[in-house]
């Protein structure tokens, strides 16, 4: 079957929409952060699939959005204080879910992974458990798995755009002994930004799945939650949101 360019399908999934969005009279304020291959720091629609998609399940909602980019730390303050209608792409945590709405249905499910420099001892999932003391680099503010939580590291939170290829570089200088993510799609996007592909292995974790969210804060989860949900899985149907991501972050480059 001859494969069709990421592009191709934001073109599709405009066309899908286009129709619903033109009669929408409801805007959300929705935030998003940098998180490549889902969401380009300018977050226009060609760059950023998940912000093309989030607008097709808008659209068949009858709303639509208005886009502001902020470190993902401010981001989530902004949903507890109300002053934004929804984000993307969050994960789930217990604490998140005490001040957020998340719908039913993830927008994407997908694994956690580490990412270590190439023939280090600790480079498996194994060596990173026996090894005490590592420096490892997370987002702040981000999810954290139980993986990362088992471990007997010292952990340093990075913030402001584009984390993962920014900890990559950290990684590839040896400023941290390795990098977190809580999609391994993040990483796979980071080192091809960052041309570690012979340098950086990729440490998917096992038996741990990540879901990420469109997640609407209190208020604004009361008055188009169900709206939401209905339409995502619309929408769903006709096109599942792992069709938009680019081929290149279906494996990685390295396990």
């Amino acid at each position: 079957m001859r494969q069709v360019s990421r592009l191709s399908w934001v073109f599709l999934v405009c066309a899908l929409g286009c129709s619903a969005l033109a009669t929408a009279t409801e805007t959300l304020r929705v935030g998003y952060f940098s998180l490549p291959p889902h969401v380009s720091e300018s977050g226009s629609a060609p760059d950023s699939p998940a912000i093309a998609y989030l607008d097709m399940v808008l659209g068949k909602a009858g709303l639509k959005a208005k886009y502001q980019n902020y470190p993902l730390s401010r981001l989530l303050n902004l949903l507890r204080d109300q002053q934004l209608d929804a984000a993307l792409i969050l994960a789930r945590s217990e604490e998140r879910a005490l001040y957020l709405a998340y719908p039913a249905t993830p927008f994407l499910t997908t694994q956690p992974a580490f990412a270590v420099i190439a023939g280090k001892p600790f480079a498996s999932l194994e060596g990173l458990r026996e090894r005490p003391s590592l420096s490892i680099g997370i987002w702040q503010g981000g999810y954290r798995s139980a993986a990362l939580d088992s471990l007997n590291a010292n952990l340093l939170p990075i913030a402001g755009d584009d984390i993962a290829a920014r900890g990559l570089r950290m990684l590839s200088v040896g400023r941290i002994d390795a990098f977190f993510s809580p999609d391994i799609h993040a990483i796979h996007a980071g080192i091809r930004k960052s041309h570690l592909d012979e340098r950086v292995i990729v440490i998917p974790v096992p038996n741990e799945k990540t879901s990420l969210y469109t997640v609407f804060s209190g208020e604004a989860g009361k008055r188009y939650k169900t709206r939401y949900e209905e339409a995502l899985a619309s929408v769903r149907r006709e096109l599942p949101y792992e069709r938009l991501l680019p081929a290149s972050t279906a494996a990685p480059p390295r396990n």
